[in-house]
Protein backbone atom coordinates (compact mmCIF):
# COMPACT_ATOMS: atom_id res chain seq x y z
CA UNK A 1 0.00 0.00 0.00
CA UNK A 2 1.37 3.43 -0.90
CA UNK A 3 1.86 6.01 1.81
CA UNK A 4 -0.68 8.35 0.22
CA UNK A 5 -3.41 5.72 0.49
CA UNK A 6 -2.52 4.46 3.95
CA UNK A 7 -5.38 4.50 6.43
CA UNK A 8 -4.39 7.02 9.08
CA UNK A 9 -7.08 7.02 11.72
CA UNK A 10 -8.78 9.93 13.44
CA UNK A 11 -10.35 10.00 16.90
CA UNK A 12 -13.62 11.93 17.30
CA UNK A 13 -14.66 13.68 20.53
CA UNK A 14 -18.24 14.93 20.92
CA UNK A 15 -18.81 17.33 23.82
CA UNK A 16 -22.29 18.50 24.72
CA UNK A 17 -25.87 17.47 24.08
CA UNK A 18 -26.49 19.22 20.75
CA UNK A 19 -23.01 18.25 19.52
CA UNK A 20 -23.99 14.64 20.20
CA UNK A 21 -27.21 15.16 18.22
CA UNK A 22 -25.09 16.29 15.27
CA UNK A 23 -22.60 13.46 15.78
CA UNK A 24 -25.36 10.85 15.99
CA UNK A 25 -26.70 11.89 12.58
CA UNK A 26 -23.14 11.74 11.25
CA UNK A 27 -22.50 8.19 12.50
CA UNK A 28 -25.92 7.06 11.27
CA UNK A 29 -25.18 8.45 7.80
CA UNK A 30 -21.83 6.70 7.76
CA UNK A 31 -23.26 3.34 8.77
CA UNK A 32 -26.07 3.60 6.23
CA UNK A 33 -23.44 3.91 3.48
CA UNK A 34 -21.57 0.74 4.46
CA UNK A 35 -21.07 -1.56 1.46
CA UNK A 36 -20.96 -5.28 2.24
CA UNK A 37 -20.77 -6.48 -1.36
CA UNK A 38 -17.11 -6.45 -2.49
CA UNK A 39 -18.19 -6.06 -6.11
CA UNK A 40 -19.94 -2.75 -5.42
CA UNK A 41 -17.61 0.25 -5.79
CA UNK A 42 -17.31 2.73 -2.96
CA UNK A 43 -15.16 5.84 -2.66
CA UNK A 44 -15.13 5.99 1.14
CA UNK A 45 -12.78 4.20 3.51
CA UNK A 46 -14.68 3.86 6.78
CA UNK A 47 -11.60 2.57 8.60
CA UNK A 48 -10.54 6.17 9.15
CA UNK A 49 -13.28 6.66 11.75
CA UNK A 50 -14.41 3.11 12.68
CA UNK A 51 -12.53 0.26 14.31
CA UNK A 52 -12.80 -3.54 14.33
CA UNK A 53 -13.34 -5.49 17.52
CA UNK A 54 -14.86 -8.58 19.10
CA UNK A 55 -17.38 -9.12 21.87
CA UNK A 56 -16.91 -11.62 24.69
CA UNK A 57 -18.88 -14.04 22.48
CA UNK A 58 -16.30 -13.54 19.72
CA UNK A 59 -18.75 -11.66 17.52
CA UNK A 60 -17.19 -9.25 15.03
CA UNK A 61 -17.86 -5.57 15.77
CA UNK A 62 -17.29 -2.36 13.85
CA UNK A 63 -17.77 0.65 16.10
CA UNK A 64 -17.12 4.40 15.84
CA UNK A 65 -13.80 5.58 17.23
CA UNK A 66 -15.58 8.20 19.33
CA UNK A 67 -15.92 9.57 22.86
CA UNK A 68 -19.31 11.15 23.64
CA UNK A 69 -19.38 13.49 26.64
CA UNK A 70 -22.69 14.65 28.09
CA UNK A 71 -24.38 15.15 31.46
CA UNK A 72 -26.16 12.54 33.52
CA UNK A 73 -29.77 11.93 32.55
CA UNK A 74 -29.16 12.55 28.85
CA UNK A 75 -29.34 8.98 27.53
CA UNK A 76 -32.87 7.72 28.34
CA UNK A 77 -32.98 4.08 27.15
CA UNK A 78 -29.28 3.69 26.28
CA UNK A 79 -27.08 2.39 29.12
CA UNK A 80 -23.90 4.39 29.67
CA UNK A 81 -21.90 1.26 28.81
CA UNK A 82 -23.95 0.62 25.67
CA UNK A 83 -25.50 -2.74 24.82
CA UNK A 84 -22.89 -4.27 22.54
CA UNK A 85 -20.79 -5.98 25.23
CA UNK A 86 -23.43 -6.18 27.96
CA UNK A 87 -24.36 -9.74 29.02
CA UNK A 88 -28.00 -10.58 29.51
CA UNK A 89 -28.88 -10.03 33.17
CA UNK A 90 -31.39 -12.19 34.96
CA UNK A 91 -33.72 -10.84 37.59
CA UNK A 92 -31.89 -9.88 40.82
CA UNK A 93 -31.76 -12.61 43.43
CA UNK A 94 -32.25 -11.92 47.14
CA UNK A 95 -30.33 -15.10 48.05
CA UNK A 96 -27.02 -13.65 46.86
CA UNK A 97 -26.87 -10.80 49.37
CA UNK A 98 -23.72 -10.53 51.47
CA UNK A 99 -25.56 -9.66 54.67
CA UNK A 100 -28.40 -11.18 56.66
CA UNK A 101 -30.61 -8.14 57.13
CA UNK A 102 -33.86 -7.40 55.28
CA UNK A 103 -33.55 -6.79 51.56
CA UNK A 104 -35.49 -4.27 49.53
CA UNK A 105 -35.34 -4.28 45.74
CA UNK A 106 -36.16 -0.95 44.15
CA UNK A 107 -37.30 -1.06 40.53
CA UNK A 108 -36.74 2.10 38.50
CA UNK A 109 -39.23 2.81 35.76
CA UNK A 110 -37.57 2.42 32.39
CA UNK A 111 -37.83 5.01 29.61
CA UNK A 112 -40.12 4.02 26.77
CA UNK A 113 -38.40 3.34 23.45
CA UNK A 114 -39.74 4.85 20.27
CA UNK A 115 -40.88 2.66 17.39
CA UNK A 116 -37.60 2.98 15.51
CA UNK A 117 -35.53 1.71 18.45
CA UNK A 118 -37.98 -1.13 19.05
CA UNK A 119 -37.77 -2.20 15.39
CA UNK A 120 -33.99 -1.99 15.52
CA UNK A 121 -33.97 -4.17 18.64
CA UNK A 122 -36.18 -6.76 16.96
CA UNK A 123 -33.86 -6.91 13.95
CA UNK A 124 -30.91 -7.55 16.22
CA UNK A 125 -32.79 -10.30 18.03
CA UNK A 126 -33.48 -12.00 14.70
CA UNK A 127 -29.82 -11.66 13.78
CA UNK A 128 -28.59 -13.04 17.11
CA UNK A 129 -30.93 -16.01 16.82
CA UNK A 130 -29.37 -17.10 13.52
CA UNK A 131 -26.72 -19.84 13.51
CA UNK A 132 -23.27 -18.28 13.09
CA UNK A 133 -20.33 -19.43 11.05
CA UNK A 134 -17.06 -18.40 12.71
CA UNK A 135 -15.34 -18.34 9.33
CA UNK A 136 -17.87 -15.96 7.83
CA UNK A 137 -18.01 -12.24 8.58
CA UNK A 138 -21.68 -11.37 9.14
CA UNK A 139 -22.86 -7.85 9.95
CA UNK A 140 -26.06 -6.99 11.74
CA UNK A 141 -26.96 -4.72 8.86
CA UNK A 142 -27.08 -7.74 6.51
CA UNK A 143 -30.67 -8.13 7.67
CA UNK A 144 -31.46 -4.71 6.23
CA UNK A 145 -30.17 -5.23 2.71
CA UNK A 146 -33.54 -6.57 1.58
CA UNK A 147 -36.89 -4.98 2.24
CA UNK A 148 -38.40 -8.07 3.85
CA UNK A 149 -36.82 -10.37 6.40
CA UNK A 150 -37.39 -14.11 6.69
CA UNK A 151 -40.49 -13.51 8.78
CA UNK A 152 -41.83 -11.05 6.17
CA UNK A 153 -41.24 -8.04 8.41
CA UNK A 154 -40.27 -4.69 6.93
CA UNK A 155 -36.76 -3.49 7.60
CA UNK A 156 -36.29 -0.35 9.70
CA UNK A 157 -34.46 1.25 6.77
CA UNK A 158 -37.54 0.85 4.57
CA UNK A 159 -40.19 2.05 7.01
CA UNK A 160 -41.37 5.63 7.32
CA UNK A 161 -41.00 7.09 10.81
CA UNK A 162 -41.94 10.46 12.22
CA UNK A 163 -39.43 10.78 15.04
CA UNK A 164 -39.64 14.56 15.23
CA UNK A 165 -42.04 14.34 18.17
CA UNK A 166 -40.65 11.28 19.98
CA UNK A 167 -36.89 12.03 19.93
CA UNK A 168 -35.88 13.87 23.08
CA UNK A 169 -32.18 12.93 23.36
CA UNK A 170 -29.57 11.87 20.83
CA UNK A 171 -29.57 8.22 21.89
CA UNK A 172 -33.24 8.02 20.84
CA UNK A 173 -32.14 7.64 17.21
CA UNK A 174 -28.60 6.25 17.47
CA UNK A 175 -28.16 3.37 15.04
CA UNK A 176 -24.59 2.01 15.44
CA UNK A 177 -23.44 0.33 18.63
CA UNK A 178 -20.89 2.18 20.73
CA UNK A 179 -17.96 0.74 22.62
CA UNK A 180 -18.48 0.64 26.44
CA UNK A 181 -15.80 3.34 26.84
CA UNK A 182 -17.42 5.64 24.25
CA UNK A 183 -19.79 7.46 26.63
CA UNK A 184 -18.78 9.57 29.61
CA UNK A 185 -21.41 11.40 31.66
CA UNK A 186 -20.57 14.38 33.84
CA UNK A 187 -22.11 14.44 37.29
CA UNK A 188 -24.96 16.94 37.04
CA UNK A 189 -24.49 18.06 40.66
CA UNK A 190 -20.93 19.06 39.85
CA UNK A 191 -21.96 20.68 36.59
CA UNK A 192 -24.73 22.89 37.92
CA UNK A 193 -23.23 23.47 41.37
CA UNK A 194 -26.58 23.39 43.11
CA UNK A 195 -27.90 26.38 41.13
CA UNK A 196 -31.67 26.48 40.98
CA UNK A 197 -32.79 25.77 37.43
CA UNK A 198 -36.13 25.49 35.71
CA UNK A 199 -37.60 24.89 32.30
CA UNK A 200 -36.65 22.91 29.21
CA UNK A 201 -33.29 24.63 28.75
CA UNK A 202 -32.01 24.13 32.30
CA UNK A 203 -29.03 22.13 31.04
CA UNK A 204 -27.71 25.20 29.23
CA UNK A 205 -27.39 27.41 32.32
CA UNK A 206 -23.74 26.97 33.12
CA UNK A 207 -20.88 28.93 31.66
CA UNK A 208 -17.42 28.39 30.21
CA UNK A 209 -15.57 28.84 33.55
CA UNK A 210 -17.68 26.11 35.16
CA UNK A 211 -16.78 23.75 32.33
CA UNK A 212 -13.09 24.50 32.82
CA UNK A 213 -13.38 23.79 36.56
CA UNK A 214 -15.27 20.55 35.93
CA UNK A 215 -12.56 19.25 33.60
CA UNK A 216 -9.87 20.17 36.10
CA UNK A 217 -11.41 17.88 38.72
CA UNK A 218 -8.94 15.04 39.10
CA UNK A 219 -11.53 12.29 38.64
CA UNK A 220 -13.06 13.91 35.54
CA UNK A 221 -9.76 14.74 33.82
CA UNK A 222 -8.35 11.29 34.51
CA UNK A 223 -11.45 9.52 33.23
CA UNK A 224 -11.66 11.55 30.02
CA UNK A 225 -7.94 11.44 29.22
CA UNK A 226 -7.80 7.68 29.89
CA UNK A 227 -10.58 7.09 27.40
CA UNK A 228 -8.85 9.29 24.84
CA UNK A 229 -5.64 7.34 25.37
CA UNK A 230 -7.43 4.04 24.79
CA UNK A 231 -8.90 5.37 21.55
CA UNK A 232 -5.53 6.68 20.41
CA UNK A 233 -3.79 3.40 21.22
CA UNK A 234 -6.34 1.49 19.15
CA UNK A 235 -5.04 3.30 16.05
CA UNK A 236 -2.20 1.97 13.93
CA UNK A 237 -1.30 5.43 12.63
CA UNK A 238 -3.20 8.20 14.42
CA UNK A 239 -3.13 11.43 12.43
CA UNK A 240 -5.26 13.63 14.64
CA UNK A 241 -8.59 14.48 16.21
CA UNK A 242 -12.03 15.77 15.30
CA UNK A 243 -13.73 17.74 18.07
CA UNK A 244 -17.45 18.53 17.94
CA UNK A 245 -18.31 20.85 20.80
CA UNK A 246 -21.24 22.83 22.10
CA UNK A 247 -20.03 26.36 22.76
CA UNK A 248 -23.10 27.99 24.31
CA UNK A 249 -22.54 26.59 27.79
CA UNK A 250 -19.87 25.01 30.00
CA UNK A 251 -19.11 22.32 27.45
CA UNK A 252 -16.87 24.89 25.75
CA UNK A 253 -14.76 24.93 28.92
CA UNK A 254 -14.62 21.12 28.97
CA UNK A 255 -13.46 21.16 25.34
CA UNK A 256 -10.81 23.73 26.20
CA UNK A 257 -9.37 21.28 28.73
CA UNK A 258 -9.45 18.47 26.18
CA UNK A 259 -7.66 20.58 23.58
CA UNK A 260 -5.00 21.51 26.14
CA UNK A 261 -4.55 17.78 26.79
CA UNK A 262 -4.08 17.25 23.05
CA UNK A 263 -1.42 19.98 23.02
CA UNK A 264 0.40 18.45 25.99
CA UNK A 265 0.25 14.75 25.06
CA UNK A 266 -0.35 14.73 21.28
CA UNK A 267 1.44 17.90 20.22
CA UNK A 268 2.37 16.54 16.80
CA UNK A 269 -1.25 15.73 15.92
CA UNK A 270 -3.71 18.13 14.29
CA UNK A 271 -7.21 18.90 15.51
CA UNK A 272 -10.14 20.23 13.52
CA UNK A 273 -12.74 21.70 15.87
CA UNK A 274 -16.38 22.24 14.92
CA UNK A 275 -17.82 24.89 17.27
CA UNK A 276 -21.55 24.13 17.36
CA UNK A 277 -24.34 26.43 18.49
CA UNK A 278 -27.93 25.11 18.39
CA UNK A 279 -30.52 27.36 16.72
CA UNK A 280 -33.19 26.80 19.37
CA UNK A 281 -31.58 28.83 22.19
CA UNK A 282 -34.07 31.21 23.79
CA UNK A 283 -32.82 32.48 27.17
CA UNK A 284 -35.72 33.63 29.30
CA UNK A 285 -33.93 36.52 31.05
CA UNK A 286 -31.24 39.07 30.32
CA UNK A 287 -28.93 37.35 32.79
CA UNK A 288 -29.21 33.96 31.10
CA UNK A 289 -28.79 35.58 27.67
CA UNK A 290 -25.56 37.25 28.77
CA UNK A 291 -24.33 34.00 30.32
CA UNK A 292 -24.94 32.21 27.01
CA UNK A 293 -23.32 34.95 24.93
CA UNK A 294 -20.28 35.01 27.22
CA UNK A 295 -19.88 31.23 26.87
CA UNK A 296 -19.99 31.48 23.07
CA UNK A 297 -17.48 34.33 22.94
CA UNK A 298 -15.07 32.72 25.39
CA UNK A 299 -15.31 29.42 23.51
CA UNK A 300 -14.39 31.07 20.21
CA UNK A 301 -11.46 32.89 21.80
CA UNK A 302 -10.09 29.86 23.66
CA UNK A 303 -10.84 26.98 21.27
CA UNK A 304 -9.46 28.81 18.24
CA UNK A 305 -6.10 29.22 19.98
CA UNK A 306 -5.86 25.53 20.88
CA UNK A 307 -7.20 24.06 17.60
CA UNK A 308 -5.42 23.65 14.29
CA UNK A 309 -8.53 25.11 12.66
CA UNK A 310 -11.93 26.14 14.04
CA UNK A 311 -15.07 25.74 11.91
CA UNK A 312 -18.22 27.39 13.36
CA UNK A 313 -21.47 25.51 12.72
CA UNK A 314 -24.59 27.55 13.42
CA UNK A 315 -27.87 27.79 11.55
CA UNK A 316 -28.51 31.32 12.77
CA UNK A 317 -27.08 34.28 10.88
CA UNK A 318 -25.17 35.60 13.88
CA UNK A 319 -22.78 34.20 16.47
CA UNK A 320 -24.21 36.11 19.41
CA UNK A 321 -27.63 37.40 18.37
CA UNK A 322 -29.81 34.55 19.59
CA UNK A 323 -32.87 36.13 17.92
CA UNK A 324 -31.26 36.41 14.47
CA UNK A 325 -33.12 34.57 11.69
CA UNK A 326 -32.09 31.05 10.80
CA UNK A 327 -30.82 30.24 7.34
CA UNK A 328 -33.31 28.81 4.86
CA UNK A 329 -32.79 26.06 2.31
CA UNK A 330 -34.52 25.99 -1.08
CA UNK A 331 -35.38 22.29 -0.83
CA UNK A 332 -35.60 21.62 2.91
CA UNK A 333 -38.21 22.09 5.62
CA UNK A 334 -37.07 21.99 9.23
CA UNK A 335 -38.08 23.41 12.60
CA UNK A 336 -35.40 25.49 14.26
CA UNK A 337 -36.63 24.53 17.75
CA UNK A 338 -36.41 20.79 17.04
CA UNK A 339 -32.89 19.51 17.75
CA UNK A 340 -33.47 16.23 15.91
CA UNK A 341 -34.33 18.09 12.68
CA UNK A 342 -31.88 20.99 12.79
CA UNK A 343 -28.91 18.81 13.77
CA UNK A 344 -29.50 16.56 10.75
CA UNK A 345 -28.40 19.35 8.41
CA UNK A 346 -25.13 19.82 10.27
CA UNK A 347 -24.63 16.05 10.36
CA UNK A 348 -25.10 15.92 6.59
CA UNK A 349 -22.48 18.65 6.20
CA UNK A 350 -19.95 16.71 8.29
CA UNK A 351 -20.58 13.52 6.34
CA UNK A 352 -20.06 15.40 3.07
CA UNK A 353 -17.09 17.63 3.89
CA UNK A 354 -15.14 15.00 5.87
CA UNK A 355 -15.06 12.80 2.77
CA UNK A 356 -11.99 14.79 1.71
CA UNK A 357 -9.88 12.90 4.26
CA UNK A 358 -11.79 9.59 4.14
CA UNK A 359 -11.54 8.67 0.47
CA UNK A 360 -10.01 5.39 -0.65
CA UNK A 361 -7.83 7.08 -3.24
CA UNK A 362 -5.41 9.83 -2.18
CA UNK A 363 -7.18 11.09 0.96
CA UNK A 364 -6.07 14.54 2.04
CA UNK A 365 -4.16 14.25 5.34
CA UNK A 366 -5.64 16.23 8.21
CA UNK A 367 -2.37 18.16 8.55
CA UNK A 368 -2.60 19.22 4.90
CA UNK A 369 -6.25 20.20 5.35
CA UNK A 370 -5.58 22.40 8.37
CA UNK A 371 -2.56 23.96 6.67
CA UNK A 372 -4.67 24.72 3.59
CA UNK A 373 -7.40 26.41 5.64
CA UNK A 374 -5.22 28.52 7.96
CA UNK A 375 -3.00 30.81 5.88
CA UNK A 376 -1.32 33.76 7.65
CA UNK A 377 -2.65 32.74 11.06
CA UNK A 378 -6.33 32.73 10.15
CA UNK A 379 -7.62 30.05 12.49
CA UNK A 380 -11.36 30.26 11.69
CA UNK A 381 -12.83 28.81 8.47
CA UNK A 382 -16.37 29.03 7.12
CA UNK A 383 -18.66 26.13 6.20
CA UNK A 384 -21.42 25.77 3.64
CA UNK A 385 -23.59 23.07 2.09
CA UNK A 386 -25.79 22.41 -0.92
CA UNK A 387 -28.46 19.91 0.16
CA UNK A 388 -29.70 18.34 -1.98
CA UNK A 389 -27.39 19.01 -4.94
CA UNK A 390 -29.03 18.52 -8.33
CA UNK A 391 -26.10 19.37 -10.59
CA UNK A 392 -25.40 22.49 -12.57
CA UNK A 393 -27.74 21.72 -15.48
CA UNK A 394 -30.63 20.65 -13.28
CA UNK A 395 -30.90 23.71 -11.06
CA UNK A 396 -33.87 25.94 -11.66
CA UNK A 397 -33.93 29.65 -10.95
CA UNK A 398 -36.41 29.09 -8.11
CA UNK A 399 -33.97 26.78 -6.33
CA UNK A 400 -31.08 29.26 -6.10
CA UNK A 401 -30.21 31.33 -3.07
CA UNK A 402 -28.38 34.60 -2.95
CA UNK A 403 -25.02 34.67 -1.23
CA UNK A 404 -25.25 37.45 1.32
CA UNK A 405 -27.95 39.84 2.39
CA UNK A 406 -26.26 43.04 1.28
CA UNK A 407 -23.56 44.33 -1.01
CA UNK A 408 -20.05 43.50 0.06
CA UNK A 409 -20.90 40.26 1.90
CA UNK A 410 -19.37 38.00 -0.72
CA UNK A 411 -15.84 39.37 -0.89
CA UNK A 412 -14.82 41.83 -3.58
CA UNK A 413 -18.25 43.48 -3.42
CA UNK A 414 -19.93 41.11 -5.87
CA UNK A 415 -23.36 39.57 -5.29
CA UNK A 416 -23.00 35.94 -6.28
CA UNK A 417 -25.83 33.61 -7.19
CA UNK A 418 -24.20 30.43 -5.95
CA UNK A 419 -26.57 27.64 -6.77
CA UNK A 420 -28.11 26.37 -3.55
CA UNK A 421 -25.08 27.00 -1.32
CA UNK A 422 -26.17 27.89 2.21
CA UNK A 423 -23.60 29.15 4.77
CA UNK A 424 -23.50 27.20 8.04
CA UNK A 425 -21.11 29.49 9.92
CA UNK A 426 -23.36 32.08 11.58
CA UNK A 427 -24.14 33.93 8.38
CA UNK A 428 -20.56 34.11 7.10
CA UNK A 429 -20.69 34.47 3.36
CA UNK A 430 -18.72 32.14 1.11
CA UNK A 431 -17.44 33.22 -2.29
CA UNK A 432 -16.21 31.97 -5.65
CA UNK A 433 -12.84 33.57 -5.00
CA UNK A 434 -11.62 32.39 -1.60
CA UNK A 435 -8.10 32.45 -0.30
CA UNK A 436 -8.26 28.67 0.07
CA UNK A 437 -11.00 26.09 -0.05
CA UNK A 438 -11.99 22.46 0.33
CA UNK A 439 -14.99 21.32 -1.69
CA UNK A 440 -16.60 17.89 -1.83
CA UNK A 441 -19.35 16.69 -4.18
CA UNK A 442 -21.13 13.55 -2.96
CA UNK A 443 -23.32 11.61 -5.37
CA UNK A 444 -23.15 10.08 -8.81
CA UNK A 445 -23.91 13.22 -10.83
CA UNK A 446 -22.88 13.31 -14.47
CA UNK A 447 -22.88 17.11 -14.59
CA UNK A 448 -20.05 19.36 -13.57
CA UNK A 449 -20.46 21.62 -10.60
CA UNK A 450 -20.22 25.39 -10.82
CA UNK A 451 -17.08 25.17 -8.67
CA UNK A 452 -15.39 22.86 -11.18
CA UNK A 453 -16.22 25.26 -13.99
CA UNK A 454 -14.79 28.24 -12.10
CA UNK A 455 -11.26 27.05 -11.45
CA UNK A 456 -8.81 29.64 -10.21
CA UNK A 457 -5.13 29.64 -9.24
CA UNK A 458 -6.11 29.71 -5.55
CA UNK A 459 -5.31 26.90 -3.14
CA UNK A 460 -8.15 24.46 -3.55
CA UNK A 461 -8.83 20.79 -2.94
CA UNK A 462 -11.76 19.28 -4.85
CA UNK A 463 -13.15 15.80 -4.30
CA UNK A 464 -15.96 14.01 -6.11
CA UNK A 465 -17.31 10.82 -4.53
CA UNK A 466 -19.73 8.44 -6.20
CA UNK A 467 -21.36 7.56 -2.89
CA UNK A 468 -24.41 9.77 -2.22
CA UNK A 469 -25.79 10.47 1.24
CA UNK A 470 -28.03 7.54 2.26
CA UNK A 471 -30.84 9.33 4.03
CA UNK A 472 -32.69 6.22 5.16
CA UNK A 473 -34.26 6.18 8.65
CA UNK A 474 -33.54 7.45 11.20
CA UNK A 475 -32.55 10.48 9.08
CA UNK A 476 -35.59 12.79 9.22
CA UNK A 477 -37.90 13.64 6.35
CA UNK A 478 -36.76 17.20 5.64
CA UNK A 479 -36.56 17.11 1.83
CA UNK A 480 -39.35 18.75 -0.13
CA UNK A 481 -41.06 18.32 -3.47
CA UNK A 482 -43.29 20.61 -5.50
CA UNK A 483 -46.92 19.62 -5.92
CA UNK A 484 -49.70 21.53 -7.69
CA UNK A 485 -52.53 22.73 -5.48
CA UNK A 486 -55.77 24.38 -6.55
CA UNK A 487 -57.16 27.36 -4.66
CA UNK A 488 -60.21 29.65 -4.91
CA UNK A 489 -63.53 27.88 -4.47
CA UNK A 490 -65.08 29.52 -7.55
CA UNK A 491 -64.67 26.87 -10.33
CA UNK A 492 -64.43 29.57 -12.99
CA UNK A 493 -61.51 31.26 -11.21
CA UNK A 494 -59.59 28.34 -9.80
CA UNK A 495 -55.82 28.52 -10.22
CA UNK A 496 -53.06 25.99 -9.74
CA UNK A 497 -50.04 26.95 -7.65
CA UNK A 498 -47.02 24.77 -6.81
CA UNK A 499 -46.50 24.21 -3.09
CA UNK A 500 -43.57 22.55 -1.32
CA UNK A 501 -44.33 19.56 0.88
CA UNK A 502 -42.07 17.06 2.63
CA UNK A 503 -41.13 14.04 0.54
CA UNK A 504 -41.01 11.10 2.97
CA UNK A 505 -39.62 8.64 0.43
CA UNK A 506 -36.20 10.26 -0.19
CA UNK A 507 -33.60 7.59 0.51
CA UNK A 508 -30.53 9.03 -1.19
CA UNK A 509 -29.36 12.52 -2.16
CA UNK A 510 -26.31 14.21 -3.64
CA UNK A 511 -24.68 17.03 -1.69
CA UNK A 512 -21.86 19.55 -1.78
CA UNK A 513 -19.82 20.48 1.29
CA UNK A 514 -17.50 23.49 1.37
CA UNK A 515 -14.97 24.67 3.97
CA UNK A 516 -13.44 27.96 2.99
CA UNK A 517 -10.99 30.62 4.06
CA UNK A 518 -12.10 34.03 2.82
CA UNK A 519 -11.82 37.70 3.90
CA UNK A 520 -15.57 38.01 4.55
CA UNK A 521 -15.21 35.92 7.70
CA UNK A 522 -14.25 39.13 9.46
CA UNK A 523 -17.88 40.18 9.05
CA UNK A 524 -18.84 37.20 11.20
CA UNK A 525 -16.22 37.95 13.87
CA UNK A 526 -16.62 41.75 14.07
CA UNK A 527 -20.11 41.70 15.68
CA UNK A 528 -18.85 39.14 18.19
CA UNK A 529 -16.00 41.41 19.19
CA UNK A 530 -18.39 44.36 19.51
CA UNK A 531 -20.62 42.37 21.89
CA UNK A 532 -17.59 41.27 23.92
CA UNK A 533 -16.28 44.82 24.25
CA UNK A 534 -19.66 46.05 25.46
CA UNK A 535 -20.19 43.32 28.06
CA UNK A 536 -19.50 44.40 31.65
CA UNK A 537 -19.11 41.13 33.52
CA UNK A 538 -19.17 42.90 36.89
CA UNK A 539 -22.86 43.63 36.36
CA UNK A 540 -23.91 40.08 35.48
CA UNK A 541 -24.64 38.04 38.61
CA UNK A 542 -24.52 34.68 36.85
CA UNK A 543 -21.08 35.45 35.41
CA UNK A 544 -19.85 36.51 38.84
CA UNK A 545 -21.09 33.20 40.24
CA UNK A 546 -19.13 31.48 37.48
CA UNK A 547 -15.98 33.18 38.75
CA UNK A 548 -15.48 35.28 35.62
CA UNK A 549 -13.79 38.52 36.64
CA UNK A 550 -12.95 41.61 34.63
CA UNK A 551 -9.32 40.66 34.00
CA UNK A 552 -10.31 37.27 32.61
CA UNK A 553 -12.87 38.91 30.33
CA UNK A 554 -10.26 41.33 29.01
CA UNK A 555 -8.30 38.24 27.94
CA UNK A 556 -11.35 37.02 26.01
CA UNK A 557 -11.70 40.40 24.27
CA UNK A 558 -8.01 40.38 23.35
CA UNK A 559 -8.31 36.86 21.96
CA UNK A 560 -11.22 37.86 19.74
CA UNK A 561 -9.36 41.00 18.68
CA UNK A 562 -6.38 38.90 17.55
CA UNK A 563 -8.71 36.61 15.60
CA UNK A 564 -10.24 39.58 13.81
CA UNK A 565 -6.93 41.31 13.07
CA UNK A 566 -5.83 38.26 11.08
CA UNK A 567 -8.73 38.96 8.68
CA UNK A 568 -9.02 42.72 8.77
CA UNK A 569 -5.49 44.06 8.33
CA UNK A 570 -6.78 47.63 7.94
CA UNK A 571 -8.31 47.67 11.41
CA UNK A 572 -6.64 49.98 13.91
CA UNK A 573 -8.90 49.09 16.81
CA UNK A 574 -7.15 48.84 20.14
CA UNK A 575 -7.50 45.76 22.28
CA UNK A 576 -9.88 46.92 24.95
CA UNK A 577 -12.66 45.75 27.20
CA UNK A 578 -15.52 47.57 28.84
CA UNK A 579 -14.35 50.11 31.44
CA UNK A 580 -17.84 51.15 32.52
CA UNK A 581 -17.90 51.70 36.24
CA UNK A 582 -21.29 53.31 36.57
Amino acid sequence: MSTSNMTRELVTIQVGHFANFVGTHWWNLQESSFVYDSTTPTDINHDFLFRDGRTSLRQETYTPRVLCIDVQGSLHTLPALGTLYSPLHSQPSTSEASWEGPIQIIHQLTQEKNQYLMDLEEEEKRYNSQPTDEDKDICVDDLNISTKGEDNTTSSTEKIYDLSKSVRVWSDFLRPHLHPNSIYLLNSLHVYGGRGLAGEGEGDLWGFPSGTKIFQREDVEEEITDRIRLLAESCNSLQGFQLLSDVHNGMGGVSSGILQHFADDYGSKDTITFAITPPHLSPATTQTRLLTQAAILQSYAELSQLSSVLVPLCLRKSICDLTAPVVSFPNLLYQEDNAYLSSSILGAFLETASTVYRTRTDPLPLAALTHLLTPTGRKVAGAGIVLPYKGLNEDSESERVECGDRKGMCGGGEREMWRGLVPLSAGACLTHNPISEVQVVRGNSSTKSSWEENKSPLERCSVRAVDPLKTTPPFPAIFTKLIPTTFNLDPSRRKTKPVRVVDERVRSVSSVGVIQQCPSLCQMLQPALTVAQGLDVTKVTLLQEEGLDKDAWCGVVEGLQKLLLAYDTTSNQEMECSDDDD
